[in-house]
């Protein structure tokens, strides 16, 4: 699996090329943050028929970082199910999927996984500019692969709308794996910042 990284980068390329005709007459989210030696970019998009209060959005990403001198490369590809959550005068949403990972890095170490998890998100009631989102995902051993022997991600951001289209976005993130042999790999951990874009 000695291209994993290139598969990453075209596999993200295509998606992100079907998502732009799937989602013109929806909006999608284009984030771009910067940890403290990091860089992600992810695009959402709606697809399908909106059924009552739920929505199906496809999404992609690729986060680059290095540490030690060590570069390494986490993208993924994902299909979340959002609705809302039934909150009395609250604007909160959930969403569950499933979203495939591929990682490589310059110690030699790739692989891929398939992870389960979720989000939520809301806006503060009387003062929808301010929001917050959290998420989990998680791969077993039994669904990862080459030399991932599992996988966490998990997370949380708040967001102010600074204009219709726009939102500054912090928060803090954790992604680490289990590699063969070497055992618990740190892939992030630390604080973000960042711009939303919707179109």
């Amino acid at each position: 699996m000695r291209n994993v990284k290139f598969a990453l980068v075209g596999a993200s390329t295509l998606l992100c090329s079907g998502l732009l005709f799937s989602g013109l007459a929806q909006a999608s989210e284009l984030d771009i943050t910067l940890g403290e030696n990091s860089v992600r970019a992810e695009f959402v998009s709606p697809v399908g028929v909106k059924r009552a209060d739920n929505v199906a959005t496809l999404d992609a990403g690729l986060l680059y970082s290095e540490d030690n001198n060590v570069e390494r490369m986490l993208g993924h590809v994902g299909l979340m199910i959002f609705g809302d959550t039934g909150a009395k005068k609250a604007n909160v949403k959930a969403g569950v999927g499933v979203r495939l990972i591929g990682f490589d890095s310059d110690g030699g170490h790739e692989g891929a996984a398939i992870s389960l998890g979720g989000t939520v998100a809301g806006r503060v009631p009387q003062f929808n500019r301010l929001g917050g989102r959290s998420w989990l995902f998680y791969a077993p051993g039994v669904s990862s692969f080459a030399d991932i022997d599992g996988y966490l991600e998990y997370g949380l951001s708040i967001d102010y709308q600074l204009i219709r289209q726009a939102f500054i976005v912090a928060g803090y993130r954790k992604l680490k794996a289990d590699l063969d042999p070497v055992g618990k790999a740190k892939i992030e951990s630390s604080g973000f910042f960042g711009l939303r874009m919707v179109f």
